[in-house]
């Protein structure tokens, strides 16, 4: 699935609890960009004309303490485009991570610490980029490398480029942020789905008056609250079989299923 979240400039970040929730639903590794005045992660250049990238967190503690380490005055004033991946095509790895650079070189959309004028993140599957490849790339990056990295910068901004890929992406540049595809806003943050809310949340009572079940979430056998019949294409683990991941979230079913009734 993967879920892109784009905190414009003049907004804070979305909370530490939606952050968590966005990892957990999409648990295969995270990274983000900005652009700022000072370009303070991990770098001495300072040319404001630049965006900074920094990816390659596999969980969630590193993420958010490498996204909180920015200053605040850089955290509010800058555009700041996160992205949290479900790998469809390559591995499950730190080199595969978004955002990426406009680049054509292979070290250079797999490095983790990177300066460059157009970053880039995306949401979907991009059909005819997914090519089993000995460079172990993913579909975004085949597409970068072999079709973006060939457009004029100052036409990456345009739909055209992105019509047959059905997807959804982030483009940013010094002069802000671009958004390609149906985005959720909230808050002022915009969210390229809806996988950022609460499950429980997302419960509707007059859809479906069964019970919530608990749904496994991620590899580390985390599992979360979610409603019946929520997505038809994943599997739910028996309400009977009573498996929980800690005395907390056992609590918040039961308090959930007692609102329901």
């Amino acid at each position: 699935m993967c879920v892109i979240v784009v905190k414009p400039k003049g907004h804070s970040l979305p909370s530490e609890q939606i952050l968590e929730q966005c990892f957990y639903s999409n648990p295969h590794g995270a990274g983000f960009m900005y652009n700022n005045s000072q370009n303070e992660y991990n770098s001495t250049d300072h040319n404001s004309d630049h965006i900074t990238i920094a990816k390659g967190f596999m969980d969630f503690e590193s993420f958010y303490s490498a996204i909180t380490s920015i200053t605040a005055d850089n955290l509010y004033n800058s555009d700041i485009v996160i992205h949290f991946r479900y790998a469809t095509q390559g591995s499950i790895s730190s080199k595969n991570c978004h955002p990426f650079p406009v680049s054509k070189k292979i070290k250079d959309l797999q490095a983790l610490n990177f300066i460059t004028n157009t970053g880039i993140v995306h949401n979907g599957v991009i059909s005819f980029c997914s090519i089993p490849n000995k460079n172990d790339l993913s579909d975004t990056q085949i597409f970068i490398k072999d079709i973006l990295s060939q457009i004029p910068l100052d036409q990456l901004k345009d739909n055209s480029p992105y019509e047959k890929t059905y997807s959804k992406f982030a483009i940013l540049d010094k002069d802000g942020f671009s958004l390609i595809g149906d985005f959720l806003e909230d808050n002022g943050i915009f969210y390229s789905n809806d996988s950022y809310i609460p499950y429980e949340y997302l419960y509707n009572k007059s859809y479906h008056n069964s019970k919530p079940q608990i749904k496994r979430r991620t590899s580390n056998n985390k599992y979360a609250i979610t409603a019946w019949g929520y997505n038809s294409n994943d599997s739910y683990i028996d309400e009977e079989q009573n498996y929980y991941y800690n005395d907390y979230e056992k609590e918040e079913l039961m308090n959930l299923w007692q609102r329901m009734e």
